[in-house]
């Protein structure tokens, strides 16, 4: 994942790794316009596009329609995932391609215990992926999570968030 504030660090960081997937948060850009669509247009088949609201631990602090036409505008210039959260209605997303979605949860406040049927709610919408992260505080609850791993269904992220969660993030 970057956090890259320009589309020129952005771009300088795509150009010199040549890696199998790149994550891009449009909300950590300062700007984002024509330049950024093009660098999406020119490595889309590795990029994971995302704009993250506030409300899951992004910084987007713009309105929920101009998020969407980012996202969209990303997906259209062959981003090869584009990341929507589950809170998302799925009329909202109709224009999007299902095959190249990614619907992800993020809970910033710890690990749920319904997280069993949170995966299930994630994979019910019928993405390509699906991305459940939680922070964990300890190693039971990193257990509890990756309990959830099943080779059915979509191809699945558990992400832990925090100290507890790092393995989760460098080693998946």
């Amino acid at each position: 994942t970057g956090a890259e504030k320009s589309v020129a660090e952005l771009s300088q960081r795509l150009d010199q790794r040549a890696t199998p997937l790149d994550e891009i948060r449009l909300d950590a850009l300062e700007r984002v316009d024509d330049e950024l669509f093009a660098l999406v247009e020119r490595h889309g088949a590795r990029l994971l596009v995302c704009c993250r609201p506030r409300r899951q631990g992004g910084s987007w602090r713009g309105d929920e329609a101009d998020r969407l036409e980012l996202l969209r505008r990303a997906h259209d210039a062959g981003a090869r995932w584009v990341d929507i959260e589950a809170d998302v209605e799925p009329v909202a997303l109709s224009d999007f391609d299902g095959a190249r979605l990614l619907i992800s949860w993020h809970d910033l406040e710890g690990c749920p215990a319904d997280l069993g049927a949170r995966l299930a709610e994630l994979r019910a919408r019928r993405p390509g992926a699906v991305k459940l992260a939680v922070t964990v505080s300890d190693a039971a609850e990193l257990g509890r999570l990756l309990e959830l791993r099943d080779d059915r269904g979509p191809p699945t992220l558990l992400i832990g968030m925090g100290p507890a969660g790092l393995l989760t993030r460098t080693h998946y």
